[in-house]
């Protein structure tokens, strides 16, 4: 356990970061728990076919693929927005091999594309799909290194203006709404830090050298005890369960070891795993209007919004930021800040109004220079009225969850 020392170490120094815009969540944090290379959970793969849209065309799938000796089944769902539809779905894969193998099996038999999904409590993850083609002719493998950015962006076009561009005025008046419309200068962070009942999940997405790191974190805290599960989807990694319970213990589950840890060094790197660090950034936007002038430069059309464009300020002469502002609600959809480095940006998207005035977007993309470099997607983010007391006692990580 000595490199997760090391990494604990580490994430207890990111606690110094500056308060300013320039400071990021450092990608090592998403280390600080994960240990030495291993696969995620064995239990709970299953593949599915794309949709039809009848049950009769579904059951000639289900009937290819048992004429060929594979136990599936049909499952009906409702796609938003598409209406009900069927798949032909097989379920207990021990891990992620043999999903493939099955899916590969189940794509060949039915002549349809066939994905591969792990359930993680309430959440189903993709993690690949197996497209119609030739064993003999493989695809290429896909690319890891320059993902999709949220909203599908498109080359900006700028049209004509509707307000006076360059007039600090109207920048204010815009800085006001992009304020009120963030939750009204609201301390997000305060609430989310120190809500007594709290349950966060969500998925990391990190670009290094080495590929794509995806990340599954489930985080849950009552009172003084608090419990992380972190499940590695893509990338070097072992699964892990840690517990801390104040003034009791600390334990980190891994590999089927239940490993007794310092409650200091645990605590602080917990901390690095709240939503109020994890989305600091995104909560900080009800607060930009602090000390700030700002001027708007013009309008934009960009995926089918328009953006105002406004460039925000201290008036101590700091930073200035470049923040594209949804006109329809007066949302960040991007900010950008200059560096001696280069250009650090965030693009934000699928906004959730939360209980006490947080507003957080569930969707956050950090770039450097352009190039994606973590993605953030919030899946749940509650404070309940309280969490169910078994899971922040340590024998309920030497029982399978």
């Amino acid at each position: 356990m000595k490199s997760l020392e090391i990494r604990m170490s580490a994430a207890r120094q990111s606690r110094h970061r500056s308060c300013g815009w320039f400071k990021i969540l450092p990608i090592f944090l998403l280390w600080s728990l994960v240990s030495v290379p291993g696969r995620a959970y064995a239990d709970e793969f299953f593949v599915e076919t794309g949709g039809v849209k009848t049950r009769t065309e579904a059951q000639s799938l289900l009937d290819a693929a048992a004429a060929h000796g594979l136990s599936a089944r049909v499952v009906r769902r409702f796609r938003r927005g598409e209406g009900w539809e069927f798949v032909v779905r097989v379920d207990g894969l021990v891990d992620r091999d043999a999903a493939k193998e099955v899916a590969a099996s189940l794509s060949r038999y039915t002549g349809t594309s066939v994905g591969i999904y792990l359930s993680a409590g309430k959440d189903v993850l993709p993690l690949d799909e197996v497209a119609v083609g030739p064993a003999a002719a493989p695809a290429p493998p896909a690319p890891t290194a320059q993902p999709a950015v949220l909203d599908n962006p498109v080359t900006v076009a700028l049209t004509p203006a509707v307000l006076p561009a360059g007039d600090p005025v109207v920048g204010m008046e815009l800085l006001a709404a992009v304020i009120r419309a963030h939750g009204g200068g609201a301390s997000a962070n305060t609430d989310l830090g120190s809500a007594s009942s709290l349950h966060f999940r969500f998925e990391r997405q990190v670009w290094v050298d080495e590929g794509l790191l995806r990340v599954w974190h489930d985080y849950s805290r009552e009172g003084t005890a608090t419990r992380l599960e972190i499940r590695i989807l893509e990338g070097e990694g072992k699964d892990s369960t840690t517990l801390l319970r104040k003034g009791e213990g600390a334990w980190i589950l891994v590999d089927g070891k239940l490993l007794p840890q310092e409650v200091v060094p645990i605590e602080e790197t917990l901390e690095s795993f709240q939503p109020d660090r994890v989305l600091d950034k995104a909560l900080d936007l009800a607060r930009l209007g602090s000390g700030k002038t700002a001027v708007y430069v013009g309008s934009e059309d960009e995926d089918g919004r328009t953006l105002a464009r406004l460039l925000v300020g201290g008036s101590d002469g700091g930073a200035v930021l470049s923040l594209g502002i949804d006109q329809a609600d007066h949302r960040v959809r991007d900010l950008t800040v200059s560096t001696s480095s280069g250009k650090i940006g965030w693009r934000y998207g699928d906004y959730h109004d939360l209980p006490g005035g947080p507003v957080v977007p569930y969707q956050i993309e950090l770039t450097r220079d352009g190039t994606p470099k973590e993605r953030i997607s919030v899946l749940d983010l509650a404070s309940p009225a309280r969490a169910e007391a078994v899971l922040f006692s340590p024998d309920s990580l030497k029982k399978p969850q």
